[in-house]
């Protein structure tokens, strides 16, 4: 009884480790680049349940800020700020 048991959990852990081993590399992230060292991305909370992308223009000083639409699964902007404007920056 013993040596059975022993003998199945060494089939499910191989079988683990089997599985395991199939999922590795499958998966490839595709980053998408900025030219440019004068915008910065950010994600991050908008409301409850939901998450936005926020891009700081740093040469024009702005903000636009993105929601994920999941009716018809696009990111769409929902606000774009003028930071010179609400700043009173001079330039």
């Amino acid at each position: 009884m013993k040596k059975a048991l022993i003998v199945a959990l060494i089939c499910v852990n191989v079988a683990m480790l089997l599985a395991l081993m199939a999922g590795v590399g499958t998966g490839t992230a595709n980053a998408q680049v900025i030219s440019g060292p004068s915008y910065l991305m950010v994600t991050g909370a908008k409301s409850a349940g939901s998450d936005g992308l926020y891009l700081l223009d740093l040469a024009n000083h702005k903000l636009l800020a993105m929601r994920f639409n999941t009716a018809n699964k696009q990111m769409e902007p929902y606000m774009l700020r003028d930071l010179k404007r609400d700043f009173r920056m001079q330039n």
